[in-house]
Formats: C-alpha cells, structure tokens, sequence
C-alpha cells in the first residue's frame, strides 16, 4: 500500500469516527499527512484495490464499508445546520455592538455541516488585547439578559461563548497534544461571521497545521452568512472604543477580570488549575472545553489506524 492510499484511509477513517462520509474534493482538501492534487486521489479511489477493499461509494460520498447508513445521517445533519446558521447569525448580532470584539466564528460542527438538531452553537471570539476580560463580561452578561447564553440544562440553539482569544495571540500550536488530529481539524471547523480580516490573520498564524494536513483550503462555504455591521453598531462600537481606549479602559478591564475569577473560584470541579489543556484562564486567552474530547478521538484514531502501520 502506497503512501497516498493510506492517507486516504486514515482521513476517511478519522471522519467515520463521526459519522460523516467524503466526497473526493472533501477528501483532498482534508488529507491527512500528503500533499496531492485532487486528480490524485480521483485516481486512487477509482482504481486503488487496496482502497476499495476497506471502502464503498454512493452518490459521490465515500465511507468505509458497512457504514452506508451514515450517508442519511450526513443528509439530516446538513439540514439541521444550515437552520442553525440562520438561528446562530439572528443570536449573534449583538455582539457587533460590543467594543473590542474583532472577530466572531461559528466553530464545532456547524460549520462541516454535521451538527445534531438538539445541540447549541459554539462561537470562538477574538479581541483586542487587553480587554479580554471587559469584552467577555459583556458578551456573556448581554447573551444572558437577552436569553441567548447556553447554561445549566438550556443548550438547543443557545450561545456556547467558551473560548476567547486575544489578538496578539493568534498562534495556537502550544495547544495540541502530541499526534493529536482532532485540533489541526478544528481550524477547519470554524467560520468568520464577523471579522473576516481578523480571521484569516488567525489562519495564517497557525500555517503549522499545514504539517498534518496539508491540502487545507479555506474553509469557506458558507457563502452570504455574514452578520453585517450597520452605521448604529459601527459609531456605537466605535464611540465607546475612543472613550475606554485608555488608562479607565484598561482599569475597568481589571476590575471585570477580578470579578469573573472570583466567580470561578466557586466552580470546584473546573479543570482550570489542572495543568491540561483543557481549561485555560490568563490574559491573552480564556478557553472553557471541561469536557474536552481530542486524547478519546486520538485513541479510537489511532487504534482504528494500527493496521495501515504494519
């Protein structure tokens, strides 16, 4: 078996995990450890033996054998996220008017197209340095006075704000474990709705994912799904950035960042002091995953895989 075949079966073997079947350009674009031309991999998984003897195909998907039933699954789940894109950009519009925010995407699965009907919607926000604490206070008090915010036992279609991100600290790779995939794969799953500048800064800060899958193109498929800014949230946002752009910004910052830490304090069973990468609270990045998925996803990656070794 070539190298480019067993790249195909790894990348098709990683999105089994989630159920989720490949067309060949979805394949390319996701390709895990080779870089190819699409023409490449068209060719292999037309006539590679060694491909179609662990894979099946059906209307232009891709899955490995057994696991036709996943292509209805993929089906329901591009419906049930492009209602959550409509529901997230009509959630989200807010947060236009929030001083310091730079940038919003959508994250999770929503972006693939692969989210379940019940669940809510994570937003990763990035903002400008030093009013990390002051712009997340205010987003999370405004999404909860508005009804928006995910909390306690209220999740459908609700606001998941668990991970801020400071715009002089756009480089993430400190963040991945050891052959960890799950994180090169969520720089995939995220999409600018506001800030589309600030997000292809992020992306070309973090090349590095380039090593594990370096066919990546721009996720960008979710066309006309912006959340425009109007002339009132410009010169809101705009006014208010003047006025606290300054020493009384900063302190107000301070004081919003001992607050929400003593708040925390009260959660005994946060991850926050553990040492893992999980849970992060400092001044350029706070990051709320408690139930952080990537060291399962690479077991199961890396024992389903073991085969492509020998």
């Amino acid at each position: 078996m070539n190298e480019l075949e067993k790249s195909i079966l790894k990348t098709l073997i990683y999105f089994d995990i989630f159920n989720y079947p490949l067309t060949s350009l979805e394949i390319c674009n996701f390709l895990i450890d080779y870089s190819c031309k699409l023409k490449d991999v068209v060719r292999e998984l037309e006539n590679s033996e060694n491909i179609k003897r662990y894979t099946e195909s059906k209307n232009g998907f891709y899955f490995l054998k057994g696991r036709k039933h996943i292509l209805e699954n993929r089906k329901v789940n591009r419906v049930n996220s492009q209602k959550k894109i409509k529901i997230a950009l009509k959630k989200a519009q807010f947060i236009r008017y929030i001083p310091f925010v730079k940038c919003v995407c959508l994250s999770g699965s929503i972006p693939h197209f692969n989210t379940q009907k019940d669940s809510d919607i994570d937003l990763f926000i990035i903002v400008k340095k030093d009013y990390l604490w002051f712009s997340r206070f205010f987003v999370t008090i405004v999404a909860h006075i508005l009804g928006k915010r995910r909390h306690g036992k209220k999740i459908k279609n609700r606001l998941c704000l668990n991970f801020y991100l400071t715009d002089n600290n756009l480089n993430l790779e400190d963040l991945c474990y050891e052959n960890e995939l799950w994180f090169y794969f969520w720089f995939t799953q995220i999409f600018p709705i506001l800030g589309k500048e600030e997000y292809d800064k992020f992306i070309s800060n973090n090349s590095w994912i380039l090593k594990r899958i370096p066919n990546f193109i721009e996720f960008n498929n979710i066309s006309g799904s912006f959340i425009r800014e109007s002339e009132v949230s410009q010169y809101f946002k705009h006014f208010f950035e003047i006025i606290l752009g300054n020493e009384i910004g900063m302190l107000l910052n301070y004081i919003l960042e001992k607050i929400q830490i003593f708040k925390m304090s009260f959660n005994k069973k946060s991850k926050r002091n553990n040492g893992e990468k999980d849970v992060i609270v400092n001044d350029k990045m706070l990051k709320f995953h408690e139930t952080d998925p990537r060291k399962y996803y690479n077991r199961i990656f890396m024992e389903k895989t073991r085969f492509l070794s020998k």
